[in-house]
């Protein structure tokens, strides 16, 4: 019995029907399968976005209070008051680049056997401090523009 009169024969035909049927059941698994990690993964991104969204909102709210004072004295008020606020807002600017430069003259008066073993740790701290003062300010230049 050759191959063609084998599968046009009702044994053959029920045979090759049902392996049909098999592969097209695991051809729409495949398929479900596929939509379902593409529905995961738009999920995922879903929610990463949200995420970066909130850590922006919340660097927006901890930054809102580095912009300059929007506080103006009356014109009649006394100039005590004025003064005051001066003294105020001074002190108020000058606490950021304080604690940077003091955390960096901190670090870098330590020993020389302290200096020697935290190299690496000490200029990443260094630059961190730096960079805490000199981002705050660009951001708060940037934020003044808008």
């Amino acid at each position: 019995m050759s191959l063609i009169s084998f599968l046009t024969s009702a044994v053959g035909g029920t045979l090759l029907g049902g392996v049909v049927q098999m592969l097209g059941t695991g051809v729409a698994e495949l398929r479900e399968w596929s939509a379902s990690k593409r529905r995961i993964a738009e999920l995922q991104a879903l929610k990463e976005k949200q995420i970066a969204i909130g850590e922006l909102e919340a660097f927006t709210k901890a930054q809102s209070g580095t912009l300059a004072s929007q506080y103006q004295p009356p014109p009649a008020a006394p100039m005590g008051m004025h003064w005051l606020f001066t003294v105020v807002e001074c002190l108020t600017r000058s606490i950021r680049p304080l604690m940077a430069v003091g955390a960096c003259v901190y670090i870098w008066t330590r020993p020389p056997e302290m200096l020697g073993e935290l190299q690496a740790e000490i200029l990443v701290a260094s630059f961190s401090c730096i960079y805490f003062w000199l981002g705050i300010r660009h951001q708060a230049a940037v934020a003044r523009k808008k």
